[in-house]
């Protein structure tokens, strides 16, 4: 399979369990008959070198498995700079279950670099529309247990999507809370 690029334009921020449930409950009611939403359970496997080069990086190798389909994708930090805001690249192949049991087993050659298993969560995540992007409400469970809730806003410009963002944070009356990557996350609850 090819490898698909993709430049990501997010915005991020964390939620507490009960403005998770408010925007839970506004998405039942909004969209569960629409066609346009989505609703995906993932798991989402990490892996790194032994000295966490990507992580101190800001770089992110993960094994996603969503479904039957399991995508192999690189976050790189080559950002792209789109109005004063980095962008990550991310890059994606489609692997075989097969393929996923080997590179957790034996690592993964990557570049010059030797890349281990570090640690997996598990994320249920719903999606719909809002303005010109898709908003993302995140529950993630995290190796050791901790359950943590993040709101996730998807664009393709910046300038509007910095607003748009500011306008789905008022409409749900949410204050920004900044949030570290999953990964960084992750390793910080592993089990």
């Amino acid at each position: 399979m090819n490898n698909k690029d993709n430049i990501e334009i997010e915005f991020k921020s964390q939620l507490s369990k009960e403005e998770y449930g408010t925007i839970k409950n506004y998405y039942k009611e909004n969209f569960l008959k629409d066609d346009s939403n989505k609703t995906t359970s993932r798991v989402v496997h990490y892996f790194d070198t032994e000295n966490m080069d990507f992580l101190n990086n800001g770089e992110t190798f993960r094994i996603v498995f969503n479904n039957e389909q399991a995508d192999a994708v690189m976050e790189t930090k080559k950002k792209v700079k789109i109005l004063f805001k980095d962008c990550l690249k991310e890059t994606s192949k489609t692997i075989t279950r097969d393929k996923f049991v080997e590179y957790k087993r034996d690592g993964i050659d990557y570049d010059g670099s030797k890349l281990v298993y570090q640690t997996v969560i598990w994320n249920t995540r719903l999606s719909f529309p809002f303005l010109n992007g898709e908003a993302f409400l995140d529950m993630v469970l995290f190796a050791n247990g901790k359950e943590e809730y993040e709101l996730e806003f998807e664009v393709q410009d910046v300038e509007d999507g910095q607003s748009e963002f500011n306008a789905l944070l008022e409409k749900f009356k949410l204050t920004l809370v900044p949030v570290s990557s999953k990964y960084s996350r992750a390793i910080k609850n592993r089990a």
